[in-house]
Protein backbone atom coordinates (compact mmCIF):
# COMPACT_ATOMS: atom_id res chain seq x y z
CA UNK A 1 0.00 0.00 0.00
CA UNK A 2 3.11 2.24 1.22
CA UNK A 3 4.35 1.59 -2.70
CA UNK A 4 1.27 2.67 -4.46
CA UNK A 5 0.93 5.41 -2.37
CA UNK A 6 4.31 7.05 -3.05
CA UNK A 7 3.95 5.64 -7.04
CA UNK A 8 0.65 7.86 -6.62
CA UNK A 9 2.21 10.96 -5.08
CA UNK A 10 5.09 10.86 -7.64
CA UNK A 11 2.74 10.33 -10.97
CA UNK A 12 0.69 12.72 -9.61
CA UNK A 13 4.13 15.59 -8.97
CA UNK A 14 5.27 14.68 -12.50
CA UNK A 15 1.57 15.46 -13.72
CA UNK A 16 2.02 18.80 -11.92
CA UNK A 17 5.13 19.74 -13.21
CA UNK A 18 3.99 19.10 -16.90
CA UNK A 19 0.94 20.71 -16.63
CA UNK A 20 2.90 23.78 -15.56
CA UNK A 21 5.53 23.51 -18.20
CA UNK A 22 2.46 23.62 -20.99
CA UNK A 23 0.69 26.63 -19.37
CA UNK A 24 4.68 28.26 -19.44
CA UNK A 25 4.76 27.42 -22.75
CA UNK A 26 1.36 28.40 -24.27
CA UNK A 27 1.58 31.97 -22.33
CA UNK A 28 5.05 32.45 -24.22
CA UNK A 29 3.82 31.71 -27.19
CA UNK A 30 0.60 33.91 -26.56
CA UNK A 31 3.30 37.00 -25.45
CA UNK A 32 5.44 36.37 -28.72
CA UNK A 33 2.22 36.65 -31.01
CA UNK A 34 0.80 39.48 -29.35
CA UNK A 35 4.47 41.18 -29.56
CA UNK A 36 4.57 40.53 -33.00
CA UNK A 37 1.17 41.98 -33.56
CA UNK A 38 2.34 44.79 -32.16
CA UNK A 39 5.84 44.79 -34.24
CA UNK A 40 3.44 44.82 -37.43
CA UNK A 41 1.23 47.54 -36.31
CA UNK A 42 4.13 49.75 -35.46
CA UNK A 43 6.06 48.95 -38.66
CA UNK A 44 8.97 46.93 -36.91
CA UNK A 45 10.56 43.86 -38.09
CA UNK A 46 9.53 40.88 -35.35
CA UNK A 47 12.29 38.14 -34.96
CA UNK A 48 10.88 35.51 -32.07
CA UNK A 49 14.07 34.49 -31.92
CA UNK A 50 17.37 36.90 -31.33
CA UNK A 51 20.29 37.06 -33.30
CA UNK A 52 23.64 36.12 -31.22
CA UNK A 53 25.48 38.45 -33.18
CA UNK A 54 23.27 41.35 -31.89
CA UNK A 55 23.57 39.97 -28.34
CA UNK A 56 27.20 40.09 -28.74
CA UNK A 57 26.93 43.65 -29.47
CA UNK A 58 25.44 44.05 -26.64
CA UNK A 59 28.43 42.52 -23.99
CA UNK A 60 29.93 45.62 -22.83
CA UNK A 61 26.80 46.24 -20.93
CA UNK A 62 26.82 45.55 -17.09
CA UNK A 63 23.21 43.50 -17.57
CA UNK A 64 24.55 41.34 -20.27
CA UNK A 65 27.66 40.85 -18.32
CA UNK A 66 25.49 38.72 -15.78
CA UNK A 67 25.06 35.67 -14.96
CA UNK A 68 24.60 32.39 -17.13
CA UNK A 69 22.33 30.78 -19.99
CA UNK A 70 21.38 34.11 -21.56
CA UNK A 71 18.58 33.91 -24.20
CA UNK A 72 16.98 36.76 -26.27
CA UNK A 73 14.13 36.53 -27.78
CA UNK A 74 11.15 38.53 -28.73
CA UNK A 75 13.17 41.40 -30.98
CA UNK A 76 11.48 44.14 -32.54
CA UNK A 77 13.73 46.70 -34.51
CA UNK A 78 12.43 49.65 -36.23
CA UNK A 79 12.19 53.43 -35.91
CA UNK A 80 11.25 55.93 -33.88
CA UNK A 81 10.92 58.97 -35.51
CA UNK A 82 13.83 59.01 -36.90
CA UNK A 83 15.99 56.92 -34.36
CA UNK A 84 16.69 53.38 -34.74
CA UNK A 85 15.51 51.48 -31.89
CA UNK A 86 15.39 47.70 -30.70
CA UNK A 87 13.09 46.42 -27.64
CA UNK A 88 13.19 42.92 -26.92
CA UNK A 89 12.89 40.52 -23.82
CA UNK A 90 16.49 39.33 -22.24
CA UNK A 91 16.28 36.34 -19.91
CA UNK A 92 20.07 35.18 -17.62
CA UNK A 93 20.09 33.05 -14.59
CA UNK A 94 22.58 33.30 -11.34
CA UNK A 95 23.21 31.06 -9.17
CA UNK A 96 22.54 27.33 -9.64
CA UNK A 97 20.62 24.42 -8.48
CA UNK A 98 18.20 25.44 -5.74
CA UNK A 99 20.13 28.94 -5.21
CA UNK A 100 19.42 29.63 -9.12
CA UNK A 101 17.28 32.91 -9.70
CA UNK A 102 16.17 33.46 -13.10
CA UNK A 103 15.92 37.32 -14.39
CA UNK A 104 13.42 38.42 -17.26
CA UNK A 105 13.39 41.80 -18.62
CA UNK A 106 12.18 43.97 -21.60
CA UNK A 107 15.15 46.14 -22.47
CA UNK A 108 15.12 48.64 -25.11
CA UNK A 109 18.46 49.87 -27.12
CA UNK A 110 19.90 52.61 -29.17
CA UNK A 111 22.37 53.44 -31.21
CA UNK A 112 23.32 56.53 -32.68
CA UNK A 113 26.52 57.03 -34.48
CA UNK A 114 25.85 61.19 -33.30
CA UNK A 115 25.97 60.25 -29.83
CA UNK A 116 28.86 60.17 -27.81
CA UNK A 117 28.04 59.81 -24.05
CA UNK A 118 30.13 58.50 -20.87
CA UNK A 119 30.42 55.20 -20.07
CA UNK A 120 28.26 54.59 -16.87
CA UNK A 121 25.90 52.28 -15.01
CA UNK A 122 22.72 53.49 -13.22
CA UNK A 123 20.46 50.72 -11.13
CA UNK A 124 18.37 50.67 -7.87
CA UNK A 125 20.82 50.64 -5.22
CA UNK A 126 20.15 47.48 -2.25
CA UNK A 127 21.90 46.34 1.02
CA UNK A 128 24.83 45.11 -0.85
CA UNK A 129 25.47 48.13 -2.84
CA UNK A 130 25.73 49.84 0.27
CA UNK A 131 28.05 47.27 2.45
CA UNK A 132 30.29 47.71 -1.07
CA UNK A 133 31.16 50.81 -0.27
CA UNK A 134 31.95 50.67 2.93
CA UNK A 135 35.23 48.50 1.26
CA UNK A 136 35.44 51.36 -1.90
CA UNK A 137 32.67 50.16 -3.79
CA UNK A 138 32.47 53.57 -5.74
CA UNK A 139 29.07 55.27 -5.77
CA UNK A 140 28.30 58.49 -7.69
CA UNK A 141 25.89 61.01 -5.40
CA UNK A 142 24.78 64.28 -5.82
CA UNK A 143 23.99 66.47 -2.90
CA UNK A 144 21.23 68.33 -4.32
CA UNK A 145 19.29 65.22 -4.95
CA UNK A 146 19.77 63.43 -1.96
CA UNK A 147 16.80 60.63 -2.86
CA UNK A 148 18.52 60.03 -6.48
CA UNK A 149 21.80 59.27 -4.91
CA UNK A 150 19.75 56.94 -1.70
CA UNK A 151 17.94 55.09 -3.76
CA UNK A 152 20.22 54.54 -7.13
CA UNK A 153 23.47 53.41 -7.48
CA UNK A 154 25.30 55.32 -10.48
CA UNK A 155 28.90 54.62 -11.49
CA UNK A 156 31.19 55.05 -14.37
CA UNK A 157 34.78 55.43 -15.52
CA UNK A 158 34.84 59.02 -16.08
CA UNK A 159 33.10 60.82 -12.90
CA UNK A 160 33.23 64.86 -14.29
CA UNK A 161 31.83 63.34 -17.55
CA UNK A 162 29.43 61.06 -16.15
CA UNK A 163 28.23 64.38 -13.69
CA UNK A 164 28.10 66.51 -16.08
CA UNK A 165 25.43 63.93 -18.28
CA UNK A 166 23.20 63.73 -15.31
CA UNK A 167 21.87 67.32 -15.09
CA UNK A 168 18.64 68.33 -13.29
CA UNK A 169 16.13 67.08 -15.57
CA UNK A 170 17.79 63.46 -15.49
CA UNK A 171 18.17 63.42 -11.80
CA UNK A 172 14.66 64.62 -10.96
CA UNK A 173 12.78 62.24 -13.92
CA UNK A 174 14.68 59.36 -12.23
CA UNK A 175 13.65 60.31 -8.47
CA UNK A 176 9.87 60.11 -10.03
CA UNK A 177 10.61 56.61 -10.92
CA UNK A 178 12.85 54.82 -8.18
CA UNK A 179 13.21 50.71 -9.94
CA UNK A 180 14.84 52.35 -13.84
CA UNK A 181 17.52 51.10 -14.91
CA UNK A 182 19.99 52.61 -17.88
CA UNK A 183 23.38 51.99 -19.15
CA UNK A 184 25.30 54.25 -21.44
CA UNK A 185 28.51 53.93 -23.95
CA UNK A 186 29.55 56.06 -26.75
CA UNK A 187 26.74 55.70 -29.48
CA UNK A 188 25.11 53.16 -27.50
CA UNK A 189 22.33 53.34 -24.43
CA UNK A 190 19.75 50.40 -23.16
CA UNK A 191 16.95 51.13 -20.72
CA UNK A 192 15.01 48.33 -18.56
CA UNK A 193 13.03 47.63 -15.45
CA UNK A 194 14.92 44.68 -14.24
CA UNK A 195 13.27 41.69 -13.73
CA UNK A 196 9.86 43.02 -15.39
CA UNK A 197 8.72 42.60 -18.57
CA UNK A 198 6.43 44.92 -20.60
CA UNK A 199 2.99 43.74 -21.51
CA UNK A 200 2.54 43.67 -25.15
CA UNK A 201 -0.05 46.53 -25.23
CA UNK A 202 2.31 48.52 -23.14
CA UNK A 203 5.41 48.36 -25.97
CA UNK A 204 4.40 51.63 -27.62
CA UNK A 205 4.74 53.22 -23.98
CA UNK A 206 7.89 51.74 -23.40
CA UNK A 207 9.50 52.89 -26.52
CA UNK A 208 8.09 56.64 -25.89
CA UNK A 209 9.66 56.40 -22.21
CA UNK A 210 13.10 55.23 -24.08
CA UNK A 211 13.07 57.92 -25.89
CA UNK A 212 12.68 60.29 -23.39
CA UNK A 213 15.63 59.31 -21.48
CA UNK A 214 17.89 59.29 -24.38
CA UNK A 215 16.52 63.13 -24.79
CA UNK A 216 17.90 63.59 -21.49
CA UNK A 217 21.44 62.59 -21.92
CA UNK A 218 21.15 64.01 -25.49
CA UNK A 219 20.95 67.27 -24.24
Amino acid sequence: MTVLIVAAIVVGVLALIGTIIVVALKAEKKRSEALQAAAERMKFTFSRKGDPDFLDRLKGFHLFSQGHSKKLANVLMGKAGALDVAVFDYAYTTGGGKHSQHWRQTVIFFERDDMSLPKFTLRPENIFHKIGQVFGYTDIDFDSHPEFSKRYLLRGENEEAVRATFGEEARSFYESDLKLSTEAAGPQLIHYRSGKRVSPDQISEFIKQGVRVLTLFRK
